[in-house]
């Protein structure tokens, strides 16, 4: 039986690469398409050699070609972050309008599923996130207390059009899906600490690894 083909577009971002492990692990052959604006190589970077796995860069606003069938295309091509679409504005705006078009002109020439993930800025009619209300300086104490971190907690202007308050309403969620949070906020904060500690190794293994 062959494998199941899917392209995720955004594959090397914090979501993306995980789906990649994920697919891998279920069973997939997984094309990643990323163009490295605010994706990681050392996202993927254990996944180069991994036999169903292929890393493609491309910006996806451009027309996309891939050789092999797909059978899934799932796009989750853009920055997601209040300072990068600061940082890139005309880009998060041309992934969510030519890369969508780009990748659905894909999975119909290809006939394959497609899933637009889209951004943290768009409404969606089912709400997902935490209930627990926090304010930002308890979760910054948290994070240096997890840490053990000497930093200082630096209090700053706050930024153009920034909600005061982020606080889901999870009952369309509970009710259609089911869904409600199953990981704690410290333990998600651990994994998340484990996380970029392991990233922050990778960089400084490329900066230290000799030249020749």
């Amino acid at each position: 039986m062959s494998l199941p083909e899917t392209l995720i577009t955004g594959g090397a971002g914090f979501l993306g690469s995980h789906l990649c492990d994920r697919l891998l692990e279920e069973g997939h052959r997984v094309c990643c398409m990323d163009n490295f604006i605010t994706g990681s190589h050392s996202n993927v970077s254990h996944l180069v050699n991994h036999r169903h796995f292929q890393l493609i860069e491309w910006d996806i606003t451009k027309y996309i070609q891939v050789e092999q069938p797909l059978d899934y295309i799932l796009h989750f091509a853009c920055p997601a972050s209040p300072a990068d679409y600061l940082k890139y504005p005309i880009q998060t705006l041309k992934a969510g309008a030519l890369g969508t078009h780009n990748a659905l002109g894909l999975a119909k020439s290809k006939g394959g599923r497609f899933l637009l993930a889209s951004t943290s800025e768009v409404t969606e009619p089912v709400n997902i996130g935490n209930p627990d209300e926090i304010s930002i300086l308890d979760v910054a104490r948290e994070i240096i207390a997890l840490t053990g971190s000497a930093g200082k907690i630096v209090f700053g202007p706050m930024p153009a059009d920034n909600p005061k308050v982020r606080q889901p309403d999870i009952t369309l969620a509970q009710s259609l899906l089911n869904w409600e949070p199953s990981i704690s906020r410290k333990e998600g904060l651990q994994r998340t600490i484990g996380h970029a500690r392991k990233h922050l190794d990778c960089l400084r293994d490329n900066v230290n690894r000799p030249s020749y």
